[in-house]
């Protein structure tokens, strides 16, 4: 037999080594890939009472005054995440309103806006982070019949033209 000619045990061991390395390789990329999508969102504005101001036009009364109004605040919040998102939710809704109160009259408009423009801003960076899990947005998304409690192909309870399970409507 020749020199050159390799046993099972070795051709068995080069066929490991090259899939560990082709599995290594496909590791790699894939890592890289989930990176790249997560970069490739734009960083969180600040937000900070300093952003709010700038971005209304706040003078410095008004400025400390939602410092204070914000530091309040804060335990509330706190306690409210702990308590789980709905009540978070709430809260939120409730520090929004009374800050909608303390400030003037003709920047209450401009708040809301920076407000909805905060709010654009995360659900993008979480389409964007987590494709397909946020509903609709980059990604196949939560579509009908793949939310929790349809079954496959139907039509969530309470959709136009379908009833509970998918059915046509009550009444039909």
């Amino acid at each position: 037999m020749s020199a050159w000619w390799l046993g099972p045990r070795w051709k068995a061991g080069l066929v490991a080594a090259a899939l560990f390395g082709l599995g290594a390789a496909a590791g790699v990329v894939a890592d890289r890939t989930w990176t790249a999508r997560s970069a490739g969102a734009a960083p969180a504005p600040p937000l900070t009472v300093g952003s709010l101001s700038d971005a209304l036009g706040l003078d410095a009364p008004t400025r400390a005054h939602v410092s204070a109004l914000l530091d309040s605040l804060r335990p509330e919040i706190a306690r409210a995440a702990s308590y789980g998102p709905d009540s978070l939710r709430a809260a939120t809704m409730r520090a929004h309103a009374r800050l909608m109160n303390a400030l003037p009259p003709g920047r209450r408009a401009e708040f809301q806006r920076w407000l909805d423009a905060r709010h654009a801003h995360m659900m993008d960076r979480m389409h964007h982070m987590m494709p397909g899990m946020m509903g609709p947005g980059p990604g196949a998304g939560m579509g009908p019949g793949r939310g929790p409690g349809t079954r496959p192909g139907t039509m969530p309870s309470g959709s136009a033209g379908a009833g509970p399970h998918g059915g046509p409507p009550p009444g039909r």
